[in-house]
C-alpha cells in the first residue's frame, strides 16, 4: 500500500476548518473524495476503508452540504471470494498501535452527529484488500494533488471505461476542468454513462459490486443524492434505479460544474438555464443547518449571481449574492462581490452585514467572522467607528495585526484620509509578504500617484508587473496610472481600456478611463464613460458625482441633479459637500454655499488638511461675496498656509485688499500671485485695475520712493499730451472677480476594489479650473489640472 506524501495532509473534505486528529486521511476504493486530517503525530499514510453506509439525500438537501460531500460517493462493493481482510500493519506505514490511537484520538475529536463522527466511527471496520482498479483510483487522486492533471485524466479515464462509475465520472469531469477542457468535462456530465465493461480479469471480484451499484439491488449508497444509483426508501430497502438519467440530473455537484464548464466557453444563457434564474430551494437552503464545509446552495446562487451580471441584470445578481451570503456566511466571494464590487451603498452594507446569520456557526468561529467582515467595510462613513474597532479587536484578540487582510483595511482607511505616506507604508509592508495583493495593489499604485518622488519607482513597478502577470488588469493600470501622472491623457487612455477589457468590474479602471476624458476637455466622452461606471457599480456615488462636475463645467442644470442623487448614497461626502456648495454659489446663494463648505472641512477634520486648500478658498470667495471681508480674509490665509503656491488664495487676498480700499496691498498681492502663475488672467486683469486706480486717483507724486521732481514731471507729461482721466471705478466694479466658484474637474483614482472615498476640491481660480481631487471609496486617483473657462 503506498505513503500519502506530506503534501496530501491539507484538508478533511467533510471539514473546512483545520483540526488536530479530525479522523483519518482515507481514500475508498470507490470514494469520491480524500479526507485529509490534520493530525498532531507525524502518521502520513493514507488509511484505505470503504466510505460509511449512507442514505440517498434528495437533491435540496445536497446543497446543504460541501460539494466534497454530496458529489457522487457509491458504496464499494462487498468483498467477493477473492477479497481478503487484511490488518493495517500488512501494508508499509505507520504501525497498526499508532493508527489506532490516531482514530481514538479522533473520535474524541469530532462534533457529535456530524459527518466526521460518523465516518471515524465506522473507519473502525477492517478493510478490503485492493483490486487493480482501486489502486488506479489511489494515481488518480495522488496525480491531481500534484498537479499531474494529465495523468490523473488518462487512468481515470481508463477506471470509468471499467466501471462506469458516476464518481470516476465526476472525478474525471474535475480533471479536465483543471487541464481547461470544458467541453469535455460538460459533455461527460451531461451525457448517459454507458454499462460497465470490466476486462475478464478483473469481472469475477467486481463485477458483482458493479452491477449490485447499478441495478440498485438494496445495497445502500453513500453518494448524498443518487447519482447513479437507486434511493433508499425509510425502511432502507431498495427501489428501482433510473441508470439512463445524467449526472446533472442526479447530482447538485455535477450540475454545479456543468454550469461551470458553459461559464468558461461563455455560454451564459446556457449555464443559467441549467442553474436556473432564481434558487428553487430557497426556503430550504436558508433554514438547513451548517453540516460543515461551504454549502453548495451558496455556491449556486453565487455562480447564478455571475451569470446574471454576465448578462448586466445587476438587481438580479445583487439578490443573488445576498442570497448566496446569508445561506451561508462563510463565502467571502459573494461578500467580496457585493462590498468591493459597489453593490450596496454604505449604510446597506453595514445594515446587511450586521444582520447575517452568524449565529449558524460554531461559537468560536461566529465572532471571527463577523470582524473580518466589518473590517472590509468602508471607512468612510458613519460607521467608521465600528470598523475602526474591528480591525483593533481583530489585532488584540485573534493575533491577525499583521494579517495582509486586516492591514488592507488600515491602508484604506489611511488613503481615505489622504495620507499617501503612512498608506504607502503600510501598502510596502503588505506587498512584501503578499505580493500583487489584491486590495493592496491598487492602493499602493494610487500612494505612489500623489507622491512625486516616487514617480520612477511607480515606472518600474509597472514594468515588473507587466513582466510578472500581463493578464491581469492592475498592471494595466498601472500603466495607464504612469501616464498619467505625466499628463499624457491619449496614453493613458489606452491603457485603462485595456485594464477594463481584462477585468470590467475594475472600478477604478474605468473611473480613470472617464478621467483621461476630462482632463482632455472632452466632457460628453467623459459623461458617457462615467454613466457606464455608474451602470456597473450602483451603490457608489462617486460616477454620479463626477457626472455632476462635468455638467457644473458645462453650466448644465443637470448638475443639481446629479449631486442630489449622489447625496442620496453618500451624504456626508466631503468632496460631494463641496461641489454641492460649488452649485449654490453659481445659482447666487452665497449663504447656503459658505454653509455647505464649512460642513465640508468639517466632515474632512480628520483628513490631510493640505487637500483641502480649494475648499477654504471657495469658503473665502462666499464670505465675501456675503460682505464678510474678515472671514474671507481668514478663510484665504488658511489656504494659503495650507498650499503656498495657491495662485487663487493670492489672487483673493489681494482683492480682499482691493475692495477694503488698500490699493497698494492688493497691487502687491497681485504681483505675488502673477509670480506664481505669470499668465493667470484673472490676477493681470486685477493688477491693470489696480495700477490704473492708483494712477489715476492718487497721482504718480504720492508713489513711495519716487522723487518728487519725476513725479511731478510725469504729471506735468500727462497733463499735456493725455485727456483728462476717467473717475475711478466704483468698488462695486471691482468686485466683479469670483463670480463662480471654480468647479472642479474629475481626477484619475487608483484603487478600485476596493470601494475608496473620493475628495475633491474646488476652488475659484479666476479664469482657470483647478482641480485636486483624491478619491478612495471605490479607489478613484487623483491629482491636479488646469482647464481653460470657455
Amino acid at each position: 500500500m503506498p505513503f500519502a506524501t506530506p503534501l496530501a495532509q491539507q484538508l478533511d473534505a467533510t471539514s473546512l476548518r483545520p483540526r488536530a486528529n479530525a479522523g483519518r486521511a482515507r481514500l475508498g476504493r470507490a470514494s469520491f473524495s480524500t479526507s485529509f486530517s490534520f493530525a498532531a503525530d507525524s502518521d502520513t499514510s493514507l488509511s484505505l476503508a470503504p466510505a460509511p453506509a449512507m442514505l440517498f439525500r434528495a437533491t435540496a438537501e445536497q446543497g446543504h452540504l460541501g460539494i466534497s460531500q454530496c458529489s457522487p460517493r457509491p458504496k464499494p462493493s462487498p468483498a467477493s471470494a477473492r477479497s481478503t481482510r487484511v490488518s493495517r500493519t500488512a501494508a508499509p506505514g505507520p504501525t497498526r498501535a499508532a493508527t489506532s490511537s490516531g482514530h481514538e484520538r479522533a473520535a474524541g475529536s469530532t462534533r457529535p452527529g456530524s459527518r466526521l463522527a460518523r465516518d471515524a466511527a465506522e473507519d473502525e471496520d477492517d478493510e478490503m484488500d485492493w483490486s487493480t482498479i482501486d489502486t488506479m483510483r489511489l494515481w488518480r487522486h495522488d496525480a491531481i494533488l500534484q498537479h499531474l492533471y494529465e495523468t490523473a485524466a488518462f487512468w481515470g479515464d481508463k477506471v470509468l471505461s471499467w466501471t462506469a462509475d458516476p464518481n470516476d465520472a465526476f472525478w474525471l469531469a474535475q480533471t479536465y476542468f483543471l487541464t481547461g477542457h470544458y467541453v469535455r468535462a460538460s459533455t461527460l456530465l451531461t451525457s448517459v454513462l454507458p454499462p460497465a465493461r470490466l476486462p475478464r480479469h478483473l469481472s469475477s471480484s467486481r463485477t458483482d459490486g458493479v452491477h449490485e451499484h447499478a441495478n440498485g439491488n438494496g445495497h445502500e449508497d453513500d453518494m448524498n443524492g443518487g447519482c447513479g444509483g437507486g434511493l433508499i426508501d425509510g425502511k432502507g430497502k431498495g427501489r428501482e434505479t433510473d441508470s439512463g438519467r445524467r449526472l446533472v440530473d442526479q447530482s447538485l455537484a455535477c450540475r454545479y460544474l456543468a454550469a461551470q464548464c458553459l461559464v468558461h466557453q461563455e455560454h451564459y444563457e446556457d449555464a443559467l438555464e441549467m442553474l436556473g434564474e432564481s434558487n428553487p430551494f430557497r426556503g430550504a437552503a436558508e433554514s438547513a443547518p451548517n453540516d460543515e464545509g461551504i454549502k453548495l446552495h451558496s455556491s449556486l446562487c453565487f455562480l447564478r449571481g455571475q451569470l446574471h451580471l454576465r448578462l448586466s441584470s445587476f438587481t438580479l445578481a445583487k439578490e443573488s449574492f445576498m442570497e448566496a451570503l446569508t445561506i451561508d456566511v462563510k463565502n467571502y466571494d459573494a461578500f467580496k462581490e457585493l462590498v468591493e464590487g459597489g453593490m450596496m451603498t454604505a449604510e446597506e452594507e453595514f445594515d446587511f452585514v450586521a444582520h447575517l446569520p452568524f449565529g449558524a456557526l460554531p461559537a468560536a468561529e461566529a465572532p471571527l467572522v463577523r470582524l473580518m467582515y466589518t473590517s472590509r467595510l468602508r471607512k468612510n462613513t458613519g460607521h467608521a467607528a465600528h470598523v475602526r474597532a474591528a480591525r483593533q479587536s481583530l489585532a488584540a484578540d485573534y493575533a491577525l495585526g499583521d494579517n495582509a487582510d486586516v492591514m488592507v483595511g488600515l491602508a484604506e482607511e489611511l488613503y481615505g484620509q489622504y495620507k499617501w505616506e503612512e498608506c504607502y507604508e503600510v501598502t510596502s509592508r503588505i506587498l512584501t509578504r503578499v505580493p500583487s495583493h489584491a486590495a493592496a495593489l491598487p492602493l499602493h499604485l494610487a500612494s505612489m500617484h500623489h507622491l512625486p518622488r516616487l514617480r520612477s519607482s511607480l515606472f518600474l513597478l509597472a514594468h515588473e508587473l507587466v513582466a510578472a502577470d500581463p493578464g491581469a488588469a492592475t498592471t494595466w493600470y498601472a500603466v495607464g496610472l504612469w501616464y498619467f501622472s505625466g499628463r499624457r491623457w491619449a496614453d493613458a487612455r489606452r491603457y485603462f481600456a485595456k485594464a477594463n477589457l481584462v477585468d470590467p468590474r475594475f472600478a477604478p479602471g474605468w473611473i480613470a478611463f472617464a478621467h483621461s476624458f476630462a482632463y482632455e476637455g472632452e466632457a460628453d466622452h467623459a459623461i458617457t464613460a462615467y454613466s457606464t461606471a455608474a451602470r456597473l457599480f450602483p451603490g457608489s456615488h462617486l460616477p454620479l458625482l463626477f457626472i455632476a462636475t462635468q455638467h457644473l463645467h458645462l453650466a448644465s442644470p443637470l448638475a443639481t441633479d446629479f449631486l442630489l442623487a449622489a447625496q442620496t448614497l453618500h451624504p456626508s461626502d466631503p468632496l460631494l459637500l463641496n461641489e454641492l456648495g460649488v452649485d449654490a454659489y453659481n445659482k447666487g446663494d452665497a449663504a447656503a454655499a459658505a454653509a455647505l463648505f464649512e460642513r465640508a472641512l468639517d466632515e474632512a477634520r480628520d483628513m490631510q488638511e493640505a487637500s483641502w486648500a480649494d475648499t477654504w478658498a471657495n469658503l473665502g470667495h462666499a464670505r465675501r461675496v456675503l460682505g464678510d471681508y474678515a472671514a474671507a480674509r481668514a478663510a484665504y490665509t488658511t489656504a494659503q498656509r495650507l498650499d503656498p503656491l495657491h495662485v487663487t488664495a493670492h489672487t483673493a487676498l489681494g482683492l480682499v485688499a482691493h475692495l477694503a480700499g488698500d490699493v497698494r496691498a492688493a497691487i502687491t498681492t497681485y504681483h505675488a500671485a502673477l509670480a506664481l502663475a505669470p499668465s493667470d488672467p484673472m490676477a493681470t486683469v486685477l493688477l491693470e485695475m489696480a495700477l490704473g486706480e492708483q494712477a489715476d486717483a492718487l497721482g504718480p507724486a504720492t508713489i513711495d520712493g519716487l522723487p518728487a521732481e519725476v513725479g511731478l514731471g510725469f504729471a506735468g507729461l500727462a497733463r499735456a499730451v493725455s485727456a483728462p482721466a476717467p473717475a475711478a471705478p466704483p468698488a462695486a466694479e471691482i468686485a466683479f472677480m469670483p463670480a463662480n466658484p471654480e468647479v472642479v474637474p474629475p481626477h484619475a483614482h487608483a484603487h478600485a476594489h476596493a470601494h475608496a472615498h473620493a475628495h475633491a476640491q474646488a476652488a475659484p481660480t479666476h479664469g482657470r479650473r483647478r482641480a485636486d481631487r483624491v478619491s478612495d471609496e471605490n479607489a478613484y486617483e487623483d491629482e491636479t489640472m488646469d482647464i481653460e473657462d470657455d
